[in-house]
């Protein structure tokens, strides 16, 4: 079972992974939708949060995250 540095570690890992400029415009599926504006909103609202919390966390536990 894997411990919460490891669980840490991959969430960070994934989610670097999907702000890649690459990885972000394959996602043809929600643009012929229409919802391509929608996604690129809902992204940047989920990555700031995503960036908030990681302060937080370096803060509190004296790390260098990201």
């Amino acid at each position: 079972m894997a411990g919460l540095e490891h669980k840490i570690l991959k969430n960070l890992l994934l989610s670097r992974y999907w702000e890649l400029p690459n990885i972000a415009k394959e996602s043809r599926v929600l643009r012929s939708l229409g919802l391509g504006k929608e996604e690129q909103k809902l992204r940047k609202v989920a990555y700031n949060q995503l960036s908030l919390t990681l302060k937080r966390l370096n803060e509190s536990l004296g790390t260098c995250l990201k």
